[in-house]
């Protein structure tokens, strides 16, 4: 909520807490860091001294209760940040960076605030300076949907879950220290005040839905935190600090355990958040229950409270005639079924007009049960179909008809550039003209899969996959034809799919047949090629021949590129190189032990000067080299999950020794035939004293 500030002159001079940051000025403006007009020396108000401000942004003081915090805009990139004074000596202080230290801080399910930068006081040696991003209250702006708040709950219990693998317990995670970064749903930034303005403080800022932009949650403020060391002998404290005040076990004299601590506290927020606003989440309210629970002892961990709430956000919750009901946006494609089937696309049987639920008037059948019970979740402008000339599972996606990812794609995919054997940017099988609006368009695409669905299996699956979104993937023919995808991170790096489901698959229960009548049967990607493809072209940029390559602008899937800024310029084909290379580093690299030969290729490409970057020719050019030492044996290697036990990494390591002498690399030479022999003679004696599971002996 804006902040409603008492509008009188005398209210609108500097209070002595504002004094103080600006006394402060020069020193931060030195450190690349710069304070709003109204904290810098010798501020003149830019309103009469007779007249009230009128909304001027200047007038905007820094509220007493966030005395010991300010913001500030990073002049390095213009990105809008938070100091805070802390003591230099703090246990704060140390459990933040801690917790931003490398690797931690690259691991997704992080979700503890990031320390930026820390700045010595000029005046005080036991003072310093946090710098942090700039986040908001959880719930500004509100929860729109049910997924929305679920999506928000299991990040944070996961988040939860890192910091107590990391012997850190919060003890005071309530709402108010509960925040997210919400910069993907303000493309035009927003105030740190007035927060629903632009920096302005007087027009409303544009706001895009959290299941569009995204959003990441973070614990902040560690200031009553308990880092424990492996040299600890015990793991209880004493202390009844933070904003949650009825946890039962708090005590200055009786020890207590302030994990489960933590579990309560989260379990609080769950309840007073979201329970006691909204009607629709009893699914949630049995484990809510139990992480509130008198007895510590009887609270779930954090592990286990995460487990549950997943299982309750993937499990279908009736509620009576709901999955009868269709959604605007659904209404919006059922409006649009007998155009689309006339132009050869057949939706669903639940998008037909004459379309009456199958379970209806029946107890033969369950909803769950049902095909028709199933909407495309999440998506608002995408629809599956059927082309009806040969069964192929496709994607209708709504663009406006003059939208530069329309006019980009559609290049992409014209007869020359089609024809490139490089060319993996996604195909455009048909485009048609809205029957209702003229301009809209319809774009008619295969339907794709993410690239870990279903997971990878062996080493030469992820370097397959490499090569491709290198080499025959956008990024080194995009630069030959000047487009800059500029957003190519995970979800918009996908696969097409269809040949590893010889039965096909029903494109929401993306494991299940067509018909949802049971589990789709796979093939290994050993078996069949695998191509992947480039994705939503939104954010993109083509230039004109000669024009300068250079951009702004922070919008896109993957916050972390150094260089994202709306004042200065950057490469975004240096960009997509970083991009590509943070999706290879977080979705395989940091998830399996045994791709350690990428590495050096994807330090290279994240390095946080651009400049110091290879060009995406150069980037395949090292990995073509790479790919060419790894033996043949070792591309069969089965991945080694990182969290893996070790005896199970054992086995891994058995079996697949066994199945690179069986079954030789894809896209390797064939040894000779005395080679394969030995092959042979080891895998036999491998075969005689290890037990192989029937799942496994293929």
């Amino acid at each position: 909520m804006d902040i409603d500030l008492d509008f009188t002159i005398e209210g609108l001079r500097l209070g002595p807490h504002e004094e103080y940051w600006r006394d402060l000025y020069p020193f931060l403006k030195s450190n690349g860091y710069e304070l709003r007009p109204r904290f810098r020396p010798g501020w003149e108000p830019t309103w009469s001294s007779d007249e009230l401000p009128g909304g001027t942004e200047d007038s905007i003081g820094l509220p007493l209760f966030r005395s010991r915090m300010i913001d500030a805009i990073r002049v390095a990139d213009g990105k809008m940040v938070y100091f805070k004074v802390v003591k230099a000596d703090s246990q704060e202080l140390e459990i933040t960076r801690y917790l931003s230290s490398e690797p931690l801080r690259r691991d997704p399910r992080n979700h503890c605030v990031e320390l930026l930068d820390v700045l010595p006081h000029p005046d005080d040696p036991n003072l310093c300076f946090m710098v942090l991003p700039c986040l908001r209250d959880i719930d500004s702006p509100p929860f729109e949907s049910v997924d929305e708040l679920m999506e928000c709950g299991e990040q944070l219990l996961e988040g939860l879950v890192f910091m107590h693998e990391h012997d850190v317990a919060h003890r005071d995670c309530a709402l108010r220290n509960l925040m997210m970064d919400a910069s993907a749903m303000y493309p035009r930034g927003f105030h740190p005040i007035y927060r629903y303005h632009l920096l302005d403080a007087k027009t409303l800022a544009p706001v895009l839905s959290r299941s569009s932009a995204g959003v990441k949650y973070y614990f902040v403020d560690f200031g009553i935190s308990t880092h424990f060391r492996p040299e600890d002998t015990s793991r209880l404290v004493l202390g009844t600090d933070g904003i949650e005040t009825t946890v039962p076990e708090l005590s200055k004299t009786v020890p207590y355990d302030p994990f489960k601590v933590d579990i309560y506290i989260l379990g609080a927020m769950f309840r007073q958040a979201m329970l006691q606003k909204y009607t629709n989440l009893t699914m949630i309210s049995p484990l809510v229950a139990s992480m509130m629970h008198k007895d510590p002892k009887a609270r779930p961990s954090a592990a286990e409270a995460l487990d549950e709430w997943r299982r309750q956000r993937s499990t279908p919750h009736i509620v009576p005639d709901s999955f009868a009901r269709l959604t605007d946006e659904e209404i919006y494609w059922k409006d649009r079924q007998r155009f689309l089937e006339a132009r050869g696309y057949l939706l669903r049987p639940r998008y037909r007009p004459d379309w009456v639920p199958s379970w209806q008037g029946t107890s033969d059948v369950s909803v769950l049960d049902a095909e028709d019970a199933y909407s495309l979740p999440y998506w608002t402008n995408v629809m599956d179909a059927t082309r009806v000339s040969d069964g192929s599972l496709v994607y209708l996606k709504r663009a406006r008809t003059n939208s530069q990812e329309l006019r980009i794609v559609s290049h992409m995919n014209s007869s020359e550039l089609r024809e490139d054997p490089r060319n993996r940017c996604v195909p455009l099988l048909d485009v048609l003209q809205d029957p209702f609006d003229d301009n809209v368009s319809l774009m008619v695409m295969p339907f794709l899969r993410y690239i870990d669905s279903p997971e990878m299996e062996r080493v030469e699956d992820v370097l397959d996959c490499v090569d491709q979104i290198l080499e025959v993937g956008g990024t080194t023919i995009v630069p030959e034809v000047r487009i800059a995808h500029r957003d190519c991170a995970f979800k918009n790096v996908m696969m097409d799919a269809s040949d590893l489901f010889p039965k096909g698959f029903h494109p929401v229960l993306q494991m299940s047949l067509p018909d949802i009548s049971g589990k789709a049967p796979t093939r290994s990607r050993a078996d069949v090629p695998i191509k992947y493809y480039y994705i939503d072209f939104g954010i993109s940029t083509q230039f004109p021949a000669g024009a300068p390559r250079l951009v702004t602008g922070t919008l896109g899937l993957d916050r972390e590129p150094p260089e994202l800024s709306d004042a200065v310029p950057y490469d975004p084909f240096k960009l997509d190189v970083f991009l590509i290379g943070n999706l290879i580093r977080r979705e395989l690299c940091d998830k399996y032990s045994n791709l350690t030969m990428l590495e050096p290729l994807v330090s290279r490409m994240v390095r946080h000067n651009p400049a110091e970057r290879p060009s995406a020719a150069e980037a395949h050019r090292q990995f073509t080299a790479l790919r060419r030492s790894v033996s043949t044996p070792s591309l069969y290697w089965i991945l080694q999950p990182r969290d893996s036990a070790l005896l199970l990494r054992a086995f891994r390591a058995v079996y697949s020794f066994v199945r690179s002498a069986l079954r030789p690399s894809r896209s390797a030479t064939h040894a000779s035939g005395e080679a394969d022999g030995h092959y042979l003679s080891l895998c036999i004696l491998v075969h005689r004293v290890v037990l192989v599971p029937r799942c496994l002996d293929a």
